[in-house]
């Protein structure tokens, strides 16, 4: 009997096994430099270097057995093998002691070596960066953070608004007192605990993510002033939170090329193409339950409830 919490193999559509043939390509290509650089960075890695504890045959051959069904997953389709031997690889980390922390140090090690040729690969071509990724609500917003990927391996500098040589600068505005002082307080920590996660695995493209975090005061104007302030000093907005959000809206509806990642309340935030929601609820939402109801019990139970 299968098990009830098992995962299915992927199934990438077009544009994200584009992404991924990429990827195999510049994999293939740095392999060997891919390999030798991201156990020379967890070596230092109590937990994390343990991957690298058996002997030098035994990891060979099971690196290109790795490295052959990663091929013929994404060339030819055949996840199952693959999917199956990631499973059985995390059961063996898991029975090392190897926590979750540990396994996203070894998956960021690669990516730290391999992210900066793909870049160089494909600078000329960013849409090919964010194959299946952006394509969505927006068009400019979307295209300033593919412009700001497609620079991310360059030599440093300011490359962009809110981009300096070591760090991002992107901003949040959130309701932190009036009435109820630190009512959402938790979206700036919740904000910067993140950053500062990421920050500890090496930030992004080398930069550190810093977080200008503003106060509306439980007031729309207030709302507006900080997002106004806010432009042209952060490169986009993200984790913001408040229930007069409608104020900034009309900021970020003149600046479409800003990407704003947070959880919109208003109906004119949500509405933004440059909103990207992490939990996207459309207006109407909370009537979904209601509606599942009244079609599948009909009037003589609908007309009897109570809310």
């Amino acid at each position: 009997m299968a098990s009830a919490d098992r995962v299915n193999p992927p199934d990438p559509g077009p544009g994200e096994l584009r992404g991924l043939r990429d990827f195999l390509e510049i994999y293939e290509a740095h392999f060997d430099e891919a390999m030798s650089r991201s156990m020379s960075m967890l070596a230092a890695d109590a937990p994390a270097g343990q991957v690298g504890s058996a002997g030098p045959v035994e990891e060979e051959v099971k690196t290109q057995e790795n490295r052959l069904l990663i091929r013929h997953a994404i060339l030819d389709g055949e996840w199952e093998p693959y999917w199956n031997d990631m499973r059985a690889m995390g059961a063996t980390f898991a029975r090392m002691g190897l926590m979750f922390p540990a396994w996203v140090k070894i998956v960021n090690a690669l990516h730290i070596v391999l992210a900066p040729h793909l870049l160089r690969a494909h600078r000329e071509d960013p849409d090919r960066l964010v194959a299946g990724g952006a394509a969505g609500k927006s068009g400019s917003a979307g295209s300033q953070a593919q412009a700001a990927a497609s620079s991310c391996g360059a030599s440093g500098g300011s490359s962009d608004v809110g981009v300096s040589a070591d760090k991002i600068t992107l901003g949040n505005v959130s309701l932190l007192t009036g009435p109820v002082p630190g009512l959402f307080k938790g979206a700036v920590s919740g904000t910067r605990a993140f950053f500062e996660y990421q920050n500890s695995l090496g930030g992004v493209c080398g930069r550190k993510l810093n977080l200008d975090a503003r106060d509306d005061q439980f007031d729309a104007n207030q709302n507006k002033a900080q997002y106004q302030d806010l432009i042209g000093k952060a490169f986009g907005f993200v984790g913001s939170f408040s229930v007069v959000d409608e104020g900034g809206s009309s900021v970020l509806a003149a600046h479409p090329d800003v990407p704003d990642v947070a959880y919109a309340l208003s109906h004119a935030h949500f509405n933004l193409s440059n909103n990207f929601s992490p939990q996207p609820l459309p207006p109407g939402w909370r009537l979904g339950s209601l509606n599942y109801f009244k079609q599948k019990f009909g009037p003589p139970v609908i007309t009897k409830m109570a809310i």
